[in-house]
C-alpha cells in the first residue's frame, strides 16, 4: 500500500472541503455511520495504532498530543500521546488554551488529516475495513463539531489508498 503524497498531509480546511467535491461518492448510496468504538473512529484503540518517532495508541493520542504540544509543551504532549484516555488527559491549563488557541486553530485540520492518514497507510486491516466501505458517503460521529471534517477526511484518504 502506498502512503498518500506529502501534499495530502498538508490539507487546509478549504481544500479538503474543494477536493471532496472531487472524490466519487455515490451521493445516493446508503451512509456508512461511524461511531465510538468503530474500528474507522479517530479514538479507536490498539496497541502502536500508529507511528512517527514515536508511538501512539489512536489518532486520537496523536492529534491530542499534538494540540498539548502547541498549547501547552512537551510534558503535556506526553501525557496525551501515552494516554488511556487522551480525551481526558489532552486538556490543558485554561491560561494556556486561551493564549495559544489561535496558533492551534490555524493547524489543527492538517493534524487531523495526518493522524487519519497515518492510521490507514500503516495499518492494512483498517485500510481495508475503510476501502470496505466502497464509495459510499461516510459520516463519522453525528452531532460533533468535527463529524463533517473527519467525515471528509475520511472520505479523502479512502479515494488516496484507492490510487
Amino acid at each position: 500500500m502506498s502512503n498518500p503524497g506529502k501534499s495530502s498531509f498538508s490539507k487546509t480546511r478549504n481544500s479538503l472541503h474543494q477536493n471532496y467535491k472531487t472524490l466519487d461518492i455515490d451521493h445516493n448510496a446508503e451512509a456508512e455511520y461511524i461511531d465510538a468504538g468503530h474500528p474507522l473512529d479517530y479514538a479507536y484503540q490498539s496497541p502502536n495504532q500508529i507511528s512517527t518517532d514515536k508511538a501512539y495508541g489512536s489518532a486520537q493520542n496523536y492529534y491530542k498530543s499534538e494540540k498539548a504540544a502547541v498549547l501547552s509543551g512537551p510534558e503535556w504532549a506526553e501525557a496525551a500521546r501515552v494516554s488511556r484516555n487522551p480525551t481526558r488527559d489532552g486538556f490543558v491549563p485554561d491560561e494556556d488554551f486561551r493564549n495559544n488557541i489561535s496558533k492551534w486553530n490555524d493547524h489543527k485540520v492538517d493534524v487531523a488529516y495526518k493522524a487519519n492518514a497515518l492510521k490507514f497507510t500503516q495499518n492494512e486491516a483498517l485500510a481495508q475495513e475503510l476501502l470496505s466501505t466502497g464509495n459510499r458517503p461516510i459520516v463519522a460521529r453525528q452531532g460533533t463539531q468535527w463529524s463533517e471534517t473527519n467525515s471528509k477526511i475520511l472520505m479523502d484518504i479512502r479515494d488516496q489508498l484507492r490510487k
